[in-house]
């Protein structure tokens, strides 16, 4: 990968003050920061850090989460870099203040447990358009969890698939033409 930090363990360090700038090629996959496992975590004392002129300046997450996670507000957005599945018997917990960036066709499955309050879920590209992610998407076996004040922005892109899941097609509209 070519991240300006990446964290490959659940202990990560703290990370106070740091720039990160133009790390990586100008892609959206490359990130100021990268979650590099499913239990790799961000401390909630890792503020006061800047990220600019990154393919992605914020904290980029994908893959499947293994272990409980909270993304705090410490100032860089979190990023779905590619689509991120809360594993069974797993919560996320999303702190208020942060924002959940997602790049085009990724989303958040939730097969376990998601809490969010006060945060919001967009699209990372810039200028952003409706449908550039597919949203979150909740399995039968979800279970714990809570979106309070959350705003989803940007999502709704057609047709994939949450958990083997693809939801219906709308019925195709005709028109009836009167005959006088």
């Amino acid at each position: 990968e070519y991240d300006g930090l990446h964290l490959a363990q659940a202990a990560g360090p703290t990370v106070t003050g740091t720039q990160f700038l133009s790390n990586g090629f100008p892609s959206s996959t490359r990130c100021a920061v990268r979650l590099g496992s499913g239990d790799a975590s961000w401390q909630s004392g890792n503020v006061g850090n800047t990220a600019v002129g990154n393919g992605r300046n914020g904290i980029c997450v994908q893959g499947t989460l293994t272990s409980n996670q909270t993304w705090p507000s410490t100032g860089l957005p979190f990023v779905l870099s590619g689509s991120v599945t809360v594993g069974s018997d797993k919560i996320l917990e999303v702190r208020p203040g942060v924002e959940v960036r997602a790049n085009q066709a990724t989303q958040l499955s939730v097969a376990g447990g998601l809490t969010a309050t006060d945060v919001t879920f967009t699209s990372a590209n810039d200028p952003p358009a409706a449908g550039d992610w597919f949203g979150i998407g909740f399995a039968p076996t979800a279970s714990s969890s809570v979106l309070e004040r959350v705003t989803i922005k940007y999502a709704g892109r057609c047709c994939t698939s949450f958990f083997g899941i693809t939801p219906a097609q709308p019925a195709p509209v005709r028109e009836e033409k009167k005959t006088s």
